[in-house]
């Protein structure tokens, strides 16, 4: 089944992104030392992730039942805001190569940003890796209140629409 279900406006602006993304993530591979590359491929990966999120939200919010697309909608969107936080961190980091407190290791790859950006998302936090800058710790508050926010909201969301149908089943049984 189709998971992502857009408009044809939708889906042209899905392509459109998709398509620009490849290019430019192209580009910055062929051509490493261009930061502008890099920047652009970052910020349209970005502009994507935030479309995608947008056309989940809408999935998850339109249906009168729950059904498994709505679920897996649900997941895809944590793991999508998971990303994003990722993405910001990354960009943070570039702009500010001390803006976090990364563990010592031989090299430091993003994969720890990855990390990161999950456990602040779950606000887990462990405290292997502490924001540093005015902004890393300004992002890292936001993501965790958002981590927090999405779960109540889909919860709320799922509950509403189970008690809906669950009422619904009621009265029909009444007549």
């Amino acid at each position: 089944f189709n998971i992502i279900e857009t408009s044809q406006k939708g889906d042209f602006y899905n392509r459109s992104l998709v398509i620009l993304t490849f290019v430019m993530s192209l580009s910055a591979y062929l051509f490493p030392t261009q930061e502008l590359f890099k920047g652009i491929s970052f910020g349209l990966i970005f502009l994507y992730l935030l479309f995608i999120s947008y056309v989940l939200f809408f999935q998850i919010s339109t249906p009168k039942t729950v059904q498994i697309s709505e679920v897996l909608a649900a997941f895809s969107g944590y793991i999508l805001i998971g990303y994003i936080g990722y993405f910001v961190f990354r960009i943070i980091l570039l702009l500010d190569p001390t803006a976090f407190h990364l563990p010592i290791t031989e090299h430091r790859t993003y994969d720890d940003l990855v990390y990161y950006s999950f456990i602040t998302l779950t606000t887990v936090g462990f405290g292997d890796i502490t924001p540093q800058s005015f902004w890393a710790k300004r992002i890292t508050i936001i993501l965790s209140l958002t981590g927090q926010f999405y779960l109540s909201i889909v919860i709320a969301i799922f509950i509403g629409k189970f008690l809906s149908r669950k009422s619904t089943q009621e009265s029909i049984h009444l007549f």
